[in-house]
């Protein structure tokens, strides 16, 4: 078997099929993961923000995650990916404008917590209708996060990101909200 030219000089690593049609395989050079539909005969690229794809599991076609120098993980069949910046403890709660934006296929949420919450980032069409939610990952310490967005399942259009935080206890600490512009 050839080697697909849409993967070019990378070395492939991690390779995962969730069924006879869908599957993934990254490569040790960049922040890079390929997905195919049609059982490996074309390949799309996608920029996963983690250096190295040395392993991949799928749970399903929609659910996985692929890491080595970090760890992106889906559960809506794009990329997300959630990382600490800085280990310096920020004096205040803040959601900052996301970038790119207006996006097309993927946009960046950073925000930083003070205190260790639990974080969560919602989105919302201009209806009001949620249409997006990820629950975190338990516990953040306080510092700088950011969270790669992707739009795949949404239409081109306005929408609201919130992003809540909570103490262990449940007690609603933080909530700030964002307008994000989408174009497919």
């Amino acid at each position: 078997m050839s080697i697909p030219s849409a993967f070019g000089s990378y070395e492939m690593r991690g390779l995962a099929f969730a069924n006879d049609s869908v599957g993934w395989v990254g490569n040790d050079i960049g922040p890079r993961l390929f997905k195919t539909r049609d059982g490996g005969y074309s390949w799309t690229e996608q920029n996963s923000q983690v250096w190295g794809s040395w392993s991949i599991s799928l749970l399903d076609t929609l659910r996985g995650w692929t890491g080595y120098l970090g760890i992106s993980k889906t559960t809506n069949g794009g990329l997300t990916y959630i990382g600490g910046l800085s280990n310096e403890t920020p004096g205040t709660f803040e959601l900052y404008q996301n970038h790119p934006n207006p996006f097309n296929s993927s946009t960046v949420i950073r925000f930083t917590i003070k205190q260790p919450s639990e974080a969560e980032i919602t989105v919302f069409d201009m209806l009001g209708r949620q249409v997006f939610r990820w629950p975190g990952e338990g516990i953040l310490q306080a510092g700088t996060y950011e969270y790669s967005f992707t739009g795949d399942n949404l239409s081109s259009g306005v929408y609201i990101y919130r992003l809540t935080a909570k103490t262990s206890e449940g007690k609603r600490v933080f909530s700030d909200s964002r307008k994000m512009i989408y174009l497919k």
